[in-house]
């Protein structure tokens, strides 16, 4: 509550109410991996992208538990050390600590031993 009082004696007073209302809202998060198929020795590209309503405090991206880092882009190249199938695990925070996680996979194939053609289906419009 606010009051005034001018020269004349005369007084004025106002109030406001307001209600803060919590942050339940978690980040909305996206993990983009191109491609999902590589040959060793080849790296691929993963992009975290976080938005969120109050605004995002951290990003984190993790491949079969291990941190890997971010650029300021929200970028990392990654060079699989093995052939298999991979984990990536994408995590956001917002400021109140609301959390948002993606998991994606990918993986490393070797060539040589793909000896099966591709099938091919050709359908009408």
């Amino acid at each position: 509550m606010a009051s005034a009082t001018d020269l004349a004696g005369n007084e004025g007073t106002d109030q406001l109410t307001f209600a803060a209302l919590a942050d339940t809202t978690a980040p909305t998060l996206a993990l983009d991996i191109e491609p999902r198929t590589v040959a060793i020795g080849d790296s691929v590209i993963l992009t975290v992208n976080a938005t969120d309503d109050i605004g995002v405090t951290a990003t984190s991206l993790d491949i079969d538990g291990s941190p890997v880092t971010l650029d300021a882009n929200g970028r990392a190249v990654y060079t699989p050390p093995a052939l298999g199938e991979y984990v990536a695990i994408a995590r956001a925070e917002d400021a109140t600590g609301n959390v948002t996680s993606v998991t994606e996979l990918f993986q490393v194939a070797d060539p040589a031993s793909d000896t099966t053609p591709p099938t091919v289906v050709l359908t009408a419009p």
